[in-house]
């Protein structure tokens, strides 16, 4: 598993760096942002054409929000992005909904960015909670691998949320996750973080 921890507490500008990172050059390059919400990180990153959707309206600084459900959006987008971005999203997808959003994702971007909390945070256990605002799953490195083995990269801060807690009263981390043979240029990027 290739997988990088860092000690830091997170932030909005830890998110940026890292995902400035992970995507590298972006100037030429074109991203789609699934499930952006206001966009608050990806609204800093610079490309030549950004596309967000999200299933709420939203204001963007830099652009339009498509509305939609992700799920049946990109079950039909035929553009091919560089980039996609999707951050704080997986973790509201039910297991078998998740899957299909990841798969789907995989088949309209060459690189693909998530940004999830480590494991169990206010989940949901009702199967008849649709409020797309809630958790419905958790994710962690270990259970992507078992989904799929060595596709992906992580970046992983036990420590992000600091005054967040789990069930089990542990402080709430996150992690990123990436496809891509990158890896080492991400890590030599991101070697003063540690």
């Amino acid at each position: 598993m290739r997988k990088l921890i860092f000690p830091q507490t997170g932030s909005s500008e830890l998110q940026v760096q890292v995902l400035r990172a992970i995507c590298g050059q972006t100037e030429d390059k074109t991203l789609i942002d699934l499930c952006c919400g206001s966009a608050p990180q990806t609204s800093q990153l610079k490309f030549k054409l950004k596309t967000y959707v999200d299933a709420v309206d939203r204001v963007i600084p830099d652009g339009k929000v498509i509305v939609a459900n992700v799920l049946d959006y990109l079950k039909s987008e035929t553009m091919y992005y560089d980039i996609s971005i999707s951050t704080d999203t997986i973790e509201h997808f039910r297991d078998k909904d998740a899957k299909v959003f990841v798969d789907r994702t995989s088949r309209v971007a060459k690189k693909n960015i998530w940004f999830t909390p480590l494991g169990e945070f206010c989940m949901t256990l009702d199967p008849e909670n649709n409020d797309p605002d809630t958790h419905k799953s958790e994710w962690t490195p270990e259970k992507l691998e078992k989904l799929y083995p060595e596709q992906w990269s992580y970046i992983v801060f036990p420590n992000w949320h600091p005054t967040l807690r789990n069930s089990k009263n542990e402080i709430l981390g996150a992690f990123f996750f990436w496809n891509g043979d990158d890896f080492d240029r991400v890590k030599n990027e991101l070697k003063n973080l540690g």
